[in-house]
């Protein structure tokens, strides 16, 4: 069986097919990683954007009480 195994790996056939898996699932977890970097910056933005237009109410009715 282990003569099999290594005949096996020397098969050039077999070798490209696995330099081509190898080469997918690294595309993969670039895109993965792509992914989740943004899903973060848009997290994010939005807590953000939230914070920033709910401050404005806040702010006018400040000014109204101080005034």
């Amino acid at each position: 069986m282990t003569a099999a195994k290594a005949k096996v790996y020397e098969d050039d056939e077999y070798l490209a097919a696995d330099d081509a898996k190898r080469e997918a699932f690294a595309y993969r977890r670039m895109l993965l990683a792509l992914h989740n970097s943004a899903e973060l910056r848009n997290t994010l933005l939005s807590r953000e954007l939230t914070r920033r237009v709910g401050r404005g109410d806040r702010e006018g009715r400040a000014g109204r009480m101080n005034a």
